[in-house]
């Protein structure tokens, strides 16, 4: 395992956590089924950003914007995957 964060940009811990934030959001987006899921995303993204600044770090450090531009995508795809007659069938 490296220590360097240039010859290793993604650690295991990074990319099992961003499989999880991809795979939730999808399963939200498919359970809610409606597009304004979309604001979860943002919304669980400002109370994160605003959080951190008011603990007195900067937002330059954080991966908060590209979480949130990742878990609104797999949200979109998710209702986007969605059959919308699948409960009228049963």
């Amino acid at each position: 395992m490296c220590v360097d964060k240039a010859c290793c940009p993604l650690l295991d811990f990074e990319s099992m956590t961003l499989a999880l934030i991809l795979a939730i959001s999808v399963a939200v987006g498919a359970s809610i089924r409606r597009w304004r899921a979309l604001l979860l995303p943002l919304s669980v993204g400002c109370v994160s950003a605003v959080v951190v600044s008011m603990m007195g770090h900067g937002l330059r450090d954080t991966p908060i914007p590209f979480g949130v531009a990742v878990a609104t995508m797999a949200v979109a795809v998710g209702v986007a995957l969605r059959p919308r007659q699948f409960w009228r069938s049963l």
